[in-house]
């Protein structure tokens, strides 16, 4: 769809005015726009803002609700809303949510587990289901680990007798913070 001049004149204001805020915006290459996706997508930090840029009659645009529902920032700006606009590119970006300690060295353990036992399934679905930060620091966790055994231990393979002992330790640290936990 051909953009006409008082869209493109929009998209630039709106553009420009999330750069003074701080915002990179990445817009449509405006020769093949397309209504479904959205019209800018504005990144400050962890905050990311999916914006529909209209001009004329106010329609609903279902591709917002669907945004929504997935835990996305969507809006559709309209020239009048100019007000909303910049109240809504002044909002501060939400707060990171540090993670749980506890929760860091359970899931760490767990993904030990189930890698020594080969179940790279699980390993990615207990690593899936964690928050970015909490994700970062298992990550880290588990590297820190490695680090400190491959000193401790030497370089070589690993053979079958080696991982069912790191599995062995991994259950029995499981079990450990678990009776820690409940008792």
């Amino acid at each position: 769809m051909q953009l006409q001049p008082a869209h493109i004149q929009f998209n630039d204001k709106v553009a420009h005015e999330a750069r003074k805020h701080g915002f990179t915006p990445f817009a449509q290459d405006r020769t093949n726009h397309r209504l479904a996706d959205p019209t800018l997508i504005l990144i400050r930090g962890p905050r990311i803002i999916h914006v529909w840029l209209r001009s004329g009659r106010r329609k609903p645009v279902p591709q917002v609700d669907e945004y929504r529902a997935a835990g996305r920032e969507a809006h559709v700006w309209y020239p009048a809303d100019w007000p909303f606009i910049v109240s809504t590119l002044l909002l501060p970006c939400p707060a990171a949510k540090e993670p749980d300690p506890d929760e860091v060295t359970d899931r760490a353990w767990a993904i030990v587990a189930a890698t020594a036992e080969e179940r790279p399934e699980d390993v990615y679905r207990l690593f899936a289901e964690l928050e970015q930060p909490t994700q970062v620091a298992v990550a880290y966790g588990l590297a820190t680990a490695l680090m400190r055994a491959l000193a401790d231990a030497g370089t070589g393979p690993i053979s079958a007798e080696h991982r069912a002992l790191v599995a062995d330790m991994a259950r029995r640290q499981l079990i450990q913070r678990a009776g820690r936990d409940n008792g």
